[in-house]
């Protein structure tokens, strides 16, 4: 699925606060009173991040409540006067899963940043080897020295390329986050990997970004990577000044970043009547600057991301976009207004040696992810909907603007993460590591009679990934279907997800999911090991075969001239390790959905949504997310041979599903064919929760109400 704001609705700037200098009385403090100071930054400034200091005695002893960091990544934090040193920082930005952590030894005022480099100076420092669980007792000069020295030791080719002096010290030394110097290094150095195991102890592990080319393979399997355990010495490979100077991004590219989606806000944020014309569907009819700027030569109709075009969803386009997809930034085109952007991070640089063809990506076009929340108050049920989108921007006038991948197919690769649930045969219950890899279905009205289906150009995709491993996709039978399913050796599946390991939730399960579960795609578990899955680069360059149909490609000479050609799509993360996986926090069904469904999928293998020749609606009410999980922003249910489903704002725990579909499991209006929005006669089979993590994990837990334990028939 395309991410690119394709569900997009719309938002407001919102204020942030300034680094505080003392919070009480009359907003000043004492002249004796020690003031901690410094820059929180991940390469982005961290801005309105939580500021939490904490002293010897494991008290909280800041005198602001809330402290927060600035726009620019400043902070000054004036401590209470019962504040006993040494002092840990810990600084967490709102829906990020983990803090970044730093210390100081003494009660002075003095300067101490906070940044990915410090949390691996923490991880160093705390005795399980979890920066979070560092406390300030037992600290010294001497132990926070040392830490910190092995950890600049590991880093060294990193910040030598940077510019960074020899003597500069992370912790204390002064630097801004404007994409130059310590922070251009923290931009690549990426944000600590945290595993916390069942010992109570934590594995820290860090991956520098790779830039290289969206054109053909490249060497993203020789990342640089540091490794923490506790009471282990780091240990850094891949690390040397070449590669390091050829990775890191421009300068100031973390401060564009920062501009760009300020932009964006500030498009959203403007008067639905002020940024397009009166019944506008096309980006030609965009007429406010403040959204027209965003994009490449201030013109919203040059972007395109797989084959997505600026648009209201479901927009006529015209002749020269035929075959192209709706809905990018369809939120312009919505009524609401108001849609915040934050968590800005850079992910990596085109490096192609294009310079002259627009018409696809070009040397030094930058991508980036940032997380998008409605926060208009008349927006509704989309109120709080939110997800991570990724962003491709091109250098222009000192500015970066959207362009998108310039690509004509819709190709995705997804790190993904799934949990499945099964309450009548609950031991088997199981979680499983892969990737998600999405190729849209593309379809051509092949015998121009609009009276018959249409039937996709494809013939085939063969993807392959960083590690050489292909995998075949086909259009799925039936027609029905708007991705491309894997095959597999029985035939083409109605699946996307290569899933390359898994465990049973329950340790005294024997076996393994692949044993029982054949009918989804499984890769060798004894090749994917948790030290193989590890070692797969979070930036590998996965590669596209498409083979278009013969008959797509005579019926359309003058435009296609070859059925076989080549794309590549770069992942940002990796999939996750089975120990990742058992320290996931997840989303739970709550009562009565819960024992409902727990005890419909015992009785009769399904849950009953309508019967008796009676309409009824559907309300899946609810689920709770823990502190620390991810929450879901989509919920569909799987019927016997048809699925409907909704998006989801992230702060809510429950969701109503239409029915929508023009089956007859959904119920007419008297005498027509339009649907009431409820179910006749119908019951679900599956109910599928999904979402991301601060990280762009793909996240899926699904509750199927399979009364079988096994897809294995004797």
């Amino acid at each position: 699925m395309n991410i690119i704001l394709k569900r997009l609705v719309l938002g407001t700037a919102s204020a942030v606060a300034l680094g505080l200098y003392g919070c009480g009385g009359d907003g000043g403090g004492s002249p004796s009173a020690t003031t901690l100071s410094g820059t929180a930054a991940t390469g982005a400034p961290m801005v309105g991040a939580i500021v939490v200091v904490k002293d010897s005695t494991g008290s909280e002893v800041q005198a602001c409540s809330p402290c927060t960091v600035g726009s620019s990544g400043d902070f000054a934090i004036e401590l209470k006067s019962t504040a006993k040193a040494p002092f840990v920082l810990i600084v967490t930005e709102v829906g990020s899963d983990e803090p970044q952590v730093s210390m100081i030894d003494t009660a002075v005022s003095a300067t101490v940043n906070v940044t990915p480099i410090t949390t691996l100076i923490a991880s160093r420092l705390a005795s399980n080897g979890d920066p979070a669980a560092l406390t300030a007792s037992g600290l010294t000069a001497e132990k926070i020295s040392t830490a910190t020295a092995e950890i600049k030791a590991a880093l060294q080719p990193l910040l030598e390329a940077a510019g960074v002096s020899a003597d500069a010290n992370p912790l204390t030394m002064a630097f801004k986050a404007d994409g130059t110097g310590l922070d251009k290094a923290l931009d690549i150095l990426g944000k600590p990997t945290i595993v916390r195991t069942s010992d109570g102890k934590a594995n820290v592990t860090v991956e520098v970004k790779t830039s290289g080319s969206d054109e053909d393979s490249d060497t993203a399997d020789s990342a640089a990577k540091i490794s923490l355990t506790a009471g282990a010495v780091p240990v850094a490979s891949g690390f040397t000044l070449t590669k390091m100077q050829a990775t890191l991004p421009a300068d100031g590219v973390s401060l564009k970043i920062k501009s760009l989606i300020q932009h964006m806000q500030d498009c959203y944020a403007t008067a639905p009547a002020e940024r397009r014309s009166s019944g506008a569907t096309l980006a030609s009819q965009i007429t406010a600057d403040v959204c027209k700027t965003i994009f490449v030569n201030n013109d919203p109709s040059k972007y395109l991301h797989n084959n997505t075009v600026v648009s209201q969803s479901g927009a006529a386009l015209p002749a020269e976009a035929g075959g192209r997809f709706t809905g990018a930034f369809k939120g312009i085109f919505n009524t609401v207004q108001g849609l915040h952007f934050d968590l800005p991070e850079y992910r990596y640089t085109i490096k192609n040696g294009n310079t002259t063809d627009d018409t696809r990506s070009m040397d030094g076009d930058v991508v980036f992810t940032a997380r998008w929340t409605v926060t208009d108050p008349k927006a509704g049920e989309n109120l709080g909907q939110s997800d991570v989108g990724e962003y491709h921007a091109r250098q222009q006038n000192g500015e970066l603007k959207l362009i998108g991948n310039q690509s004509k197919h819709d190709l995705n690769i997804s790190a993904q993460a799934r949990r499945e649930e099964m309450p009548a045969v609950s031991d088997y219950a199981y979680m499983a590591t892969g990737y998600n890899i999405g190729i849209s279905e593309r379809k051509w009205n092949h015998d121009n009679n609009t009276g018959t289906a249409k039937v996709s150009i494809y013939e085939q995709v063969v993807v392959t990934s960083p590690s050489g491993k292909t995998f075949t996709f086909r259009p799925i039978p039936g027609n029905n279907y708007e991705y491309l399913g894997l095959v597999n050796r029985i035939g083409t599946t109605s699946s996307a997800t290569v899933r390359l390991n898994g465990a049973y939730m329950n340790t005294a399960t024997t076996g393994h999911p692949s044993e029982r579960f054949t009918k989804e795609f499984w890769g060798s578990k004894t090749e994917w090991t948790e030290e193989a899955l590890k070692a797969i680069p979070s930036q590998g360059n996965w590669k596209f075969v498409i083979t278009l149909t013969d008959a797509f490609v005579t019926a359309n000479a003058s435009t296609v001239t070859t059925n076989n050609f080549t794309q590549y799509r770069r992942a940002i993360n990796r999939a996750p390790t089975l120990a990742e996986l058992q320290a996931t926090k997840w989303p739970t069904l709550k009562d009565p959905l819960k024992t409902s469904l727990n005890t419909q999928a015992a009785n009769q293998g399904f849950v009953s949504i309508s019967t008796g020749g009676v309409a009824g609606s559907l309300s899946i009410d609810g689920w709770d997310v823990p502190t620390g999980a991810w929450a879901p922003t989509y919920a569909k249910v799987y019927g016997s041979n048809w699925d409907e489903g909704t998006d989801v704002a992230s702060a809510a725990r429950k969701v109503s599903i239409r029915c929508s579909g023009s089956a007859v499991h959904c119920e007419k209006e008297s005498g027509t064919t339009t649907n009431t929005g409820k179910f006749f006669n119908a019951g679900y089979g599956y109910l599928q929760l999904t979402g991301r993590d601060s990280k762009r994990m793909q996240m899926w837990l699904n509750y199927s109400t399979r009364k079988t334990n096994s897809d294995v028939t004797n």
